[in-house]
């Protein structure tokens, strides 16, 4: 039976999270919070460092067992028993700030990993399918270098072309450009421009102000585990209506 996508408002959608909450010990760091998103759409979600984003994130991949609330992700139901783990986690793919490739592997192979392990992909479908997306992220003259050959930029573009090999529905960036320079953080920006432009639905947790205005169907912040503000980017970035939004934006703007 084909898995059907939640329904939000009456509408098919990628994501229906309800209730969602985040305990570690007696710290909540994600409170209550419900989320919609779209199929297609593009969500930043902005916030000060702990307020719980990248810890919402990794709910949405399974990485983390939420403690109460329901999460729906492509007709997959997050759930703390394990059930369906495997379908979430083809369906869902998540970027992390820090690349985490593998040092012994190339780039291709990097990429190619998962649709064999996962997906139990031929080996030689696999690779062709790696060369492909490593393509799609400007990286086909660097199939067999290893990460240490590349810069930061590149890898975290190997990082992404990981994650689509994996034919996600739904892709995840936990502050994708916080570890790089001005000009690889052009290089990962404009490749995130092109995937949202396709149609991929993303949610992207990030600073970059000129991203959110230019790419984001809808802006959130986030703050203390909560959702505070929610809507289209000018109206979240220049007429917050919170007073921890505006003073957040005052200071990133």
């Amino acid at each position: 039976m084909t898995a059907q996508n939640p329904v939000c408002n009456g509408k098919e959608c990628t994501l229906r999270a309800r209730g969602v909450t985040k305990r570690f010990d007696s710290l909540v760091v994600v409170d209550d919070l419900d989320l919609d998103v779209m199929i297609s759409e593009v969500v930043v979600m902005m916030g000060p460092s702990g307020s719980g984003k990248s810890t919402l994130l990794r709910c949405l991949n399974g990485l983390e067992w939420i403690d109460a609330g329901q999460i729906d992700v492509a007709g997959v139901r997050v759930n703390p028993d394990g059930e369906g783990i495997h379908e979430l986690r083809t369906n869902v793919g998540l970027v992390f700030q820090q690349f985490n490739l593998f040092p012994h592997l190339t780039a291709i192979e990097n990429v190619a990993l998962a649709p064999r392990v996962v997906r139990q992909m031929d080996q030689g479908l696999a690779l062709e399918l790696a060369r492909k997306h490593l393509e799609q992220v400007d990286l086909g003259n660097k199939l067999h270098r290893f990460p240490a050959e590349l810069s930061g930029g590149q890898q975290q573009r190997v990082a992404m072309a990981r994650a689509l090999a994996m034919s996600p529905k739904l892709l995840l960036f936990d502050e994708p450009t916080s570890a790089l320079d001005p000009q690889m953080i052009g290089e990962v920006l404009a490749v995130m421009k092109d995937l949202a432009q396709s149609g991929m639905t993303m949610i992207v947790v990030s600073h970059e102000v000129g991203f959110a205005r230019e790419v984001a169907d809808r802006v959130l912040f986030f703050d203390d585990g909560k959702i505070l503000e929610s809507g289209k980017p000018l109206e979240v970035l220049n007429n917050s209506t919170h007073p921890r939004a505006r003073t957040f934006f005052d200071t990133v703007l």
